[in-house]
């Protein structure tokens, strides 16, 4: 019974493991894809799954080499699950340095602009809103694609957003 337990342990830190290595490295095949662009969002959660496996497997450690492999294999997957949560305050740094350098200092004009933003993309009551949904704008392969579109009530030009989520834009 302890046996078949450490394998349990050993292939569910492999499931983990695999999932985890999706997150630092690129996938090379396309049915793969999945994983890499779904591996960042689910960081947190394979994060915690990595410190929840991680105390039952040191224990079986102790008496099985199956579950030392298994602590081995847990281990590694919590610290690449850590990585995308370590890089956040890096990546809004360069974010920021790169919007600013291709904007130049700021300006009394970027102040303005920053207060008409805050006004435009200022909290809008629901009935402000008019919302289209489910209109399909493509079929590549017979599959409808379809988008949303939340309009501003009344007459005038307004900013457009467009939000594009899937990853690695297929």
């Amino acid at each position: 019974m302890l046996r078949l337990a450490s394998w349990l342990l050993l292939l569910t830190t492999a499931a983990l493991l695999f999932a985890s290595v999706w997150i630092v490295v690129p996938v090379p095949e396309a049915w793969l894809l999945p994983l890499g662009v779904g591996a960042p969002e689910v960081s947190p959660v394979l994060l915690a799954a990595s410190l929840l496996l991680a105390p039952v497997a040191a224990v079986r450690a102790r008496r099985s080499g199956v579950a030392r492999l298994a602590l081995v294999l847990v281990l590694v997957s919590a610290g690449l699950s850590v990585v995308p949560i370590v890089q956040i305050p890096s990546t809004l740094a360069r974010f920021d340095a790169a919007l600013k350098s291709t904007r130049g200092a700021e300006t009394s004009n970027m102040r303005a602009e920053a207060v008409i933003l805050r006004e435009l993309f200022r909290p809008v009551e629901p009935g402000d809103v008019r919302v289209s949904r489910g209109i399909e704008f493509a079929r590549p392969d017979g599959v409808p694609l379809k988008l949303d579109i939340y309009r501003p009530r009344g007459q005038g030009h307004f900013p457009v957003l467009i939000q594009i989520y899937g990853g690695s834009w297929q």
